[in-house]
């Protein structure tokens, strides 16, 4: 309806994304695109319909990003001999650019990276070659920052309302080396965030605009950035001064655009990218480390019990499957804090059984649990789900453990009862 956004005129390749949308894919072999504007406006849409897009450069291009690329492939153990890396060298936009010498840059990268030990290239028993991260090449690639940024969606400036400026500096200047160097990355600078916190922020000009947005958007990041590193929802809110539901609005949102990213990728066939981005759909969706991953498949589990279980030594759901009764329940009960079952000052001896008796664990759903319970359930659910994504029936998962197997058994019964009867169907 007007080629004016926000008191700015469109950029080409935004105008070009909306026109696109013109037509269905698959359905029409055409598609119209009606520009609706003022005779003040004419010129800008005039120019904006006629506009040549901007060559596409790659990022790789430039001092040190190729080498922080062949880095990140190798340490995260998604290419690792010679031959891999050059395979995944190709396959970038920056391949097609340096065609006639892409050896040559990948050699220098690969030599850069083992001359500064950053890498090491280990030989095999069958005499061939892979590289391998050292402890600095990986403590070099220790934030995650970089991609929590990737993942944070553009709209997330618009959504997040007013920032803090001067809350904003503070937070800048005590970020650790790593988390600065992803800031100067994606073009935080120190001189912008000291006049914005003078109130001093111009918008007049793409340039300027453009970088509000990247502030902004790093400042969202952060925010993420301590939600997939489990500090508490309560805290993140606290720390950046936001509403509860904007940070699980931009968490769902952070979620379906990494979603978006790791299939945008795997259409291309860029696997490297959606191995790298694929984990961060479900870190964001949940709020947890890569760690607990395997266990928040069961849908009762959230991310403190998830911990708690993890840090007892139950990491997987085959683990909880197996596990017995009491060792999840003292798991359980290691999450609350300290509280004694004993007479309290002025407590009848009633009183303090009732006391102990409280259902304190409560899941979505389903009426309050006691710890041992709790514990039942969790074993019960992870079983049933391995059986359904196994497609076994009946399996045995420990033998000293009979009684929970019957339970199973019966539960199973019967819900098969229930739904016989909600069926309609005759029983005799």
């Amino acid at each position: 309806r007007t080629p004016i956004f926000h008191g700015k005129p469109i950029d080409t390749l935004t105008y070009r994304q909306m026109i696109g949308r013109a037509g269905r894919m698959g359905k029409d072999t055409a598609g119209e695109s009606l520009l609706i504007c003022q005779k003040n406006d004419y010129k800008i849409a005039k120019e904006l319909m006629s506009a040549r897009l901007e060559p596409i450069e790659s990022c790789l291009s430039g001092s040190g990003k190729l080498k922080r690329a062949i880095l990140e492939v190798i340490a995260s153990g998604v290419v690792s001999t010679p031959e891999d890396v050059m395979l995944f060298a190709s396959c970038t936009l920056y391949a097609n650019e340096e065609a006639n010498s892409l050896q040559n840059p990948v050699e220098e990268a690969l030599d850069f990276l083992t001359k500064n030990q950053f890498v090491r290239l280990q030989t095999l028993e069958d005499a061939s070659h892979k590289y391998v991260a050292t402890s600095l090449g990986k403590a070099c690639l220790s934030s995650e920052l970089h991609l929590v940024y990737l993942v944070t969606p553009y709209s997330a400036c618009n959504q997040w309302g007013n920032i803090d400026w001067m809350f904003y500096l503070e937070l800048w200047e005590k970020l650790s080396s790593s988390m600065r160097r992803v800031g100067d990355l994606v073009g935080v600078k120190d001189s912008f965030l000291v006049n914005a916190s003078r109130g001093k922020i111009q918008t007049n000009t793409n340039r300027s605009y453009h970088n509000l947005q990247i502030h902004k958007r790093f400042f969202v990041a952060l925010a993420l950035q301590d939600l997939v590193n489990e500090v508490s929802l309560n805290e993140v809110v606290a720390k950046f001064n936001c509403t509860r539901g904007t940070l699980q609005s931009l968490q769902q949102s952070a979620a379906t655009f990494a979603g978006m990213v790791t299939s945008f990728s795997k259409q291309l066939g860029w696997s490297n990218v959606e191995i790298l981005i694929s984990q961060f759909q479900d870190r964001l969706h949940f709020g947890v480390n890569r760690d607990l991953l395997d266990l928040m498949r069961l849908p009762i589990l959230n991310g403190p019990r998830a911990r708690a279980l993890y840090n007892a030594g139950i990491e997987t759901l085959v683990q909880l499957a197996s596990a017995r009764v009491d060792s999840i329940e003292n798991a359980l009960h290691k999450m609350a804090p300290f509280e004694s079952e004993k007479e309290r000052e002025g407590e009848t001896k009633y009183e303090a059984e009732q006391r102990n008796k409280i259902r304190t664990i409560w899941v979505t759903g389903k009426r309050g649990l006691t710890e041992k319970e709790a514990a039942e359930m969790l074993i019960l659910d992870a079983r049933r789900y391995l059986e359904l994504e196994m497609g076994v029936v009946g399996a045995k998962w420990n033998k000293d453990d009979d009684s929970l197997s019957n339970e199973s058994e019966s539960d199973r019964s019967h819900s098969k009862l229930i739904e016989i009867q909600d069926n309609g169907s005759k029983i005799d």
